[in-house]
C-alpha cells in the first residue's frame, strides 16, 4: 500500500508458499527456503548490494535470478555455488557493460546477452 514506507529490500518473486503450521501467515517451500538464505547470504558476503541495490531475486525454472537496480543488468545464478558465482561477477564487473543479463551458472566464464 501506498501509506507504507518501501523497505530497501530486495522483493523476491517466482517462490512458492505454505501455511505456516503455527499460524504466522505463509513461508517458503522448505527446498527453496534453504537457497534462498544462502543466495542472500552469498550477495551479502560479496558485497554485491554495495556496488550496486538489488530490486529482485526471481525463482526461474533454470534457477535464481538477480535484478540490479538502474538498468545494471540481472544476474543468473542457477541453483548453487551463489558464493563463487558472485565473487566472479564482482571481479568482471568493472569490464562489462551495464544493461546486459548475465549468466554466472559456467565455471570460470560469464555469458552475457542484451536485454
Amino acid at each position: 500500500p501506498d501509506h507504507l514506507v518501501l523497505p530497501g529490500l530486495p522483493v523476491l518473486v517466482g517462490v512458492e508458499y505454505l501455511p505456516d503450521p503455527s499460524g504466522g501467515g505463509l513461508v517458503l517451500i522448505p527446498e527453496q527456503k534453504d537457497s534462498v538464505l544462502n543466495l542472500v547470504k552469498a550477495m551479502e558476503t560479496s558485497g554485491l548490494e554495495s556496488f550496486c541495490p538489488v530490486d529482485f531475486i526471481v525463482a526461474r525454472s533454470e534457477g535464481f535470478g538477480i535484478v540490479l537496480q538502474n538498468g545494471q543488468g540481472s544476474l543468473l545464478v542457477g541453483r548453487e555455488d551463489f558464493d563463487n558465482r558472485l565473487d566472479r561477477y564482482m571481479t568482471a564487473r568493472d569490464h562489462l557493460e551495464a544493461g546486459l543479463q548475465m549468466d554466472l551458472r559456467f565455471a570460470d566464464r560469464i555469458t552475457c546477452k542484451r536485454i
